[in-house]
């Protein structure tokens, strides 16, 4: 039977882990790609926005993940439907035919009222970064109970249904994208992140092993994530047929997973190599957006990247034999 000291410090190291992973949530998506400067990211009220916009669904996302026992492969589907309440729900980017984020989306594509290449970039980006990555960082710090769950059955269900009715209530009414969104695209939306979510609660975790020596490697090929992403970007750019776009991306997407599963870097601590690689190559991507417009963004964003390679050395020496 548990003591009541025992039963205290695992409560806090839960109540710690969640922390970590709504800060890096909220955190590294937004601000390591430049996309939000740091002095309003860290305003109170962007601060608490971005945790509920991103930290409240990925940690939903990570407790449905544990009980069900998905697979990397299953977190990165759910982080697909989460990149559609992001960026279809919230922001409604993929709605645009023009004033896109990445403006060589623009009038890329567009069909049906959908930016399909933007929408299909976007939200792989968002399961990386936003969703797959952050919660395997966040389950390699948090140690012991890294592998267990950190809400209660009850708790994780009022805090998906409340994630749920936030972002529907947003999107019909919110107004500064443009537009209110509309109860039928709602529909389709959730339908198709219910799709989603099927899909990935099939995708159930395998035993994967990871290489203990040579770490420098996964490090390097999460940080060439910037020339594969650049070469897709250029498709847009040059205005490439909408299906080459599509099986480029295919193959691109099929070489990563063949390529970490061939090197057995789906295990830990490898795989945490490869997301610190794919920050690290962030910072770098939004070092040219950012130099003038708010320098500070930088200066954060590095330390910020150095805290969490602390932090994952940290871990690494804890498990190490």
């Amino acid at each position: 039977m548990a003591t009541p000291m025992v039963t205290a410090m695992a409560i806090s190291q839960r109540l710690l882990a969640i922390v970590m992973l709504v800060a890096m949530t909220a955190i590294l998506p937004e601000m390591l790609s430049g996309n939000t400067t740091a002095p309003v990211l860290f305003r109170p009220d962007a601060f608490i926005f971005f945790s509920f916009a991103y930290g409240l669904p990925i940690l939903v996302i990570r407790e449905w993940a544990i009980r069900l026992g998905l697979g990397k492969g299953g977190v990165f589907l759910a982080g697909m439907a989460y990149g559609l309440i992001n960026e279809g729900l919230l922001a409604k980017t993929i709605f645009r035919e023009s004033g896109v984020p990445i403006d060589l989306f623009d009038h890329y594509g567009f069909a049906f009222g959908v930016n399909f290449p933007w929408a299909l970039f976007i939200c792989v980006w968002h399961a990386l970064s936003s969703v797959l990555f952050p919660i395997a960082l966040a389950q390699h710090f948090a140690g012991p109970v890294g592998a267990l769950p950190w809400l209660g059955k009850w708790t994780a269900f009022v805090l998906a249904a409340l994630a749920v009715a936030l972002a529907s209530v947003f999107f019909l009414n919110d107004e500064t994208t443009g537009a209110r969104g509309e109860p039928a695209i709602l529909a389709s939306l959730w339908a198709t992140m219910a799709v989603l979510a099927f899909a990935a609660s099939r995708l159930r975790a395998t035993p994967a092993f990871s290489p203990s020596d040579g770490l420098w490697k996964p490090w390097a090929f999460g940080l060439a994530g910037l020339p594969l992403m650049i070469a897709l970007l250029l498709f847009a750019r040059f205005d490439a047929p909408a299906p080459v776009y599509l099986a480029a991306f295919a193959a691109i997407a099929a070489f990563w997973v063949w390529f970490i599963h061939r090197q057995g870097w789906f295990g830990q601590p490898a795989f945490c190599r490869v997301a610190l690689g794919w920050y690290t190559q962030m910072v770098g991507f939004s070092w040219f957006s950012m130099i003038h417009r708010s320098p500070v963004t930088i200066a954060v964003g590095v330390v910020a990247l150095a805290l969490i390679h602390w932090l994952n050395l940290r871990a690494e020496r804890r498990i190490a034999p």
